[in-house]
């Protein structure tokens, strides 16, 4: 029996690392999508914490360009720091422009907006690393729950998503976010007693993308859902746990939010305004150009929601603005079937 083990667990981490190996080799074929330059921007914020210390990079610093600022307050930071690592890492600079949607992609190119094939290469690197590591948080998690048969199964439909191998490897916040939300509910689940720890991983995914605040109860969830460690009344034991988690979370947060160290209540209220101006925005826009991915009612919503992630083919882009520009490396990648 143990020998079986063996060679099942050998097997399991030359799948992993097969697994990996495809998308770090394969992420330099990813299609180019332009807020990948937006993030190549804003990574020149790693420099100016690094050179000038951490006020220069909260959402009231002074002397920064108006775009940045206007940022801070409408992306979490966390994906702008791990390109902006592995962009000095490799010793090259941040782009000096932003991507602006309403130029061509010739003017974008021309204007310094349009990354290299090496920068963008190490750019996607950090992503692409987390979105492998993600194989082995779904097999935790699966097996921790109800055996390794299913944590097998699950790490397997997980490496066959296209939309998991497309969006996480481009130097966007797809792979942080899915790799941090796992990492917080494998925690929550194996770390019954640090909770703690669940919810600095929450506050990590949060600091990948905003939307995931929702990671927070679903690791909730999780400590409830976790093997009882004593024999005694069941809210005794999972109060404790879940405001440990709660502390963690917010020790996290704050951490991982240098736009708001300054003044927190402030830039909170800042965000949320911002937030709901680029909502609107985005609806608008997203209503003319293609009309079919916005939801009207909580009924078009859930079906949209289920759509988009079991039957919708991949998308490449949200508005196409330059989807003739992108068309042949759509269709390049596509070729592999494994994608």
């Amino acid at each position: 029996m143990k020998r079986r083990g063996r060679l099942a667990g050998a097997a399991l981490l030359a799948l992993w690392a097969a697994f990996g190996v495809f998308v770090v080799w394969g992420a330099v074929r990813a299609p180019f999508h332009p807020d990948e330059s937006t993030v190549l921007y804003l990574s020149h914020d790693l420099d100016v914490l690094l050179e000038q210390g951490p006020g220069a990079v909260t959402w009231q610093a002074t002397g920064q360009p108006a775009d940045v600022m206007r940022y801070r307050l409408l992306d979490a930071p966390l994906t702008r720091y791990l390109v902006g690592s592995a962009r000095r890492l490799a010793g090259r600079p941040a782009l000096p422009r932003d991507w602006n949607w309403g130029a061509s992609w010739d003017e974008n190119e021309r204007a310094g907006a349009l990354p290299s094939a090496a920068l963008l290469a190490v750019s996607r690197l950090p992503a692409a690393l987390l979105t492998a590591l993600s194989f082995g948080l779904v097999y935790a998690i699966g097996a921790r729950l109800h055996g390794r048969t299913t944590g097998l199964l699950a790490a397997i439909l997980y490496g066959l998503s296209g939309v998991a191998l497309l969006h996480g490897r481009r130097g966007l916040a797809e792979g942080p976010l899915v790799f941090c939300s796992l990492a917080a509910i494998w925690l929550a689940l194996r770390e019954p007693r640090r909770t703690w720890l669940g919810g600095a991983s929450a506050a990590m995914a949060l600091a990948a993308k905003l939307t995931a605040l929702a990671v927070l109860p679903a690791a909730g969830l999780a400590v409830l859902a976790a093997p009882r460690v004593t024999s005694g009344p069941g809210w005794r034991e999972r109060a404790p746990s879940l405001a440990w988690l709660g502390a963690g979370f917010l020790a996290g947060a704050i951490v991982l939010s240098p736009a708001l160290w300054r003044t927190p209540a402030a830039g909170l209220r800042a965000m949320a305004q911002a937030r709901q101006e680029l909502l609107a925005a985005q609806t608008s826009a997203l209503g003319v150009a293609t009309p079919g991915l916005v939801a009207n009612g909580p009924a078009a919503r859930v079906a949209g929601l289920l759509y988009q992630i079991y039957f919708a083919p991949l998308a490449f882009w949200e508005v196409p603005n330059y989807a003739v520009q992108t068309r042949a490396a759509e269709a390049d990648y596509l070729a592999n079937p494994l994608n």
